[in-house]
């Protein structure tokens, strides 16, 4: 399950990260719909520049 929390680290990051993907795939998310998601996530990421 995916928890609230606070992710203060690289490696936290990649945890939670990993632990969306288990979720995605355990609910039956397609592969191509999580990584569409995920690179959708990083483009606005990327536009916003470093606004919070």
């Amino acid at each position: 399950m995916i928890t609230n929390r606070e992710i203060s680290s690289r490696a936290l990051l990649e945890e939670a990260l990993d632990e969306l993907v288990e979720s995605a795939r355990e609910n039956d998310v397609a592969d191509a719909e999580l990584a569409a998601a995920l690179r959708a996530q990083a483009e606005k990421l990327a536009a916003s520049d470093g606004d919070q």
